[in-house]
């Protein structure tokens, strides 16, 4: 297999100061990529890009907000100032705020939802313009397990990485034509974000030897080959989302029953639905649709039409039943 490597390539990476950040930065940097390590802390960026120029490659610090649209396009026009173009851009900055639901505040949302959804927005927009035009891209967004399989005490926090795998989907058909690919990375590290919010310990049924195990797999640095992959010109897919957790890789999506389909669509009750609820919910020959349409056309097969004709809205159904048990 050829070496994947960023020569010439300049790459964005929001959050770059500490953490997940600052393991992807290291890693670009060694593939040979000019790396924007951005963060709003300045002396947390300077570090990195400190740390990587000493060991041989470019780095420069960019200092700006992602929360705001003018911070967004700040962090574009840096990486295009130091570099003069770009190829990728890594969404990893996020904060989290734990708080029961009804105590959440309304700065609490806000001030999540600034960064992790708006944050995503207003970097990745300025910066779809540059790679639009120039017919190549990637882009990687940021989701959390906490997102797409949740967990309690971070309603704001994973709303906020929900709707990643949203925005990585739409985006990665306008991204097609153009050779830019979008892809979602639900990484787990220790990490400042995760002190003190840590799940599934000792007193929920684990070991302590297992607990110690998975600590140990829990460096920053286990989930950069993931994610430099989906930032790199090997990268062949789009549209997708990725769990990197304790050293395993795997894909993560949202899959669709076979469901009951009524026969008289006029005559529909609510206990029609409560009495067909086993089927509504039976995973067994479940579909992965490739977008919105794909739903349809599923439906439009389970009514006995022929929908071989609808290349563009296809449901992916390579798979067996037993591949459900973890999503």
């Amino acid at each position: 297999m050829d070496q994947i490597d960023f020569d010439g390539q300049v790459v964005i990476v929001t959050g770059g100061g500490a953490g997940l950040g600052r393991a992807y930065c290291r890693e670009l940097a060694r593939r040979g990529a000019s790396v924007l390590v951005n963060d709003i802390d300045g002396l947390s960026a300077d570090a990195v890009v400190r740390e990587i120029v000493s060991a041989g490659g470019r780095a420069a610090a960019s200092v700006a907000s992602v929360g705001t649209p003018a911070g967004g396009a700040r962090v574009v026009e840096d990486a295009l100032d130091a570099y003069g173009r770009l190829d990728a851009v890594i969404n990893n900055a996020g904060i989290l705020r734990s708080s029961p639901f009804e105590e959440l505040t309304r700065d609490e949302i806000d001030s999540v939802i600034d960064v992790n959804v708006r944050g995503a927005f207003h970097v990745t927009q300025p910066a779809w313009r540059v790679l639009k035009r120039q017919g190549y891209g990637r882009v990687v967004l940021t989701s959390s397990a906490a997102g797409l399989f949740s967990r309690p005490g971070s309603v704001s926090y994973s709303a906020s990485k929900a709707a990643m795998y949203g925005m990585a989907r739409a985006l990665s058909f306008e991204g097609a034509p153009h050779d830019i690919k979008v892809n979602v990375v639900l990484p787990r590290a220790a990490t400042a974000i995760t002190v003190g919010n840590e799940v599934a310990g000792p007193a929920e049924g684990r070991t302590a030897e297992v607990s110690a195990a998975l600590a140990a797999r829990r460096a920053p640095e286990l989930s950069a080959p993931l994610v430099c992959w989906l930032a790199s010109r090997a990268c062949s897919v789009s549209g997708e989302a990725y769990s990197s957790a304790y050293g395993r890789y795997a894909r993560v999506f949202v899959g669709l029953t076979p469901g009951w389909l009524a026969d008289d669509p006029a005559a529909i009750s609510v206990e029609d639905v409560s009495r067909e609820l086993d089927a509504i919910r039976d995973v067994t020959g479940y579909v992965i649709p490739q977008g919105n349409a794909a739903e349809v056309d599923h439906i439009v097969g389970m009514l006995g039409f022929d929908t071989t004709h609808l290349p563009l809205a296809r449901c992916d159904e390579s798979h067996s039943p037993q591949g459900t048990s973890g999503v």
